[in-house]
């Protein structure tokens, strides 16, 4: 059976310390990586197309009009032959 003395243990809990913080250094790393790099080259494009400016016809809208001069009420004047002698 193996004794465990004061000074073992410290050394290797500071072993296993040292391993962590290099485990961590190494994961943020491969994260930095993963992120910088490989994920944004497999993005698909996205082409995000503005419409252009409007163009806008107008409707022409139809304007009152007005009875011509000496015709009652759209009608257009009678003319009546003079009378002509025999």
């Amino acid at each position: 059976m193996t004794v465990s003395t004061p000074e073992t243990r410290s050394e290797q809990s500071a072993m296993w310390g040292t391993i962590v913080v290099i485990l961590l250094v190494v994961i943020a790393i491969l994260l930095i990586g993963y992120f910088a790099w490989w994920a944004p080259a497999h993005r698909e494009t996205v082409i995000i197309k503005t419409p252009g400016p409007e163009h806008v016809t107008p409707v022409p809208v139809p304007q009152p009009t007005q009875p011509p001069s000496g015709g009652t009420s759209g009608q257009a004047p009678t003319q009546t032959a003079p009378a002509q002698s025999r």
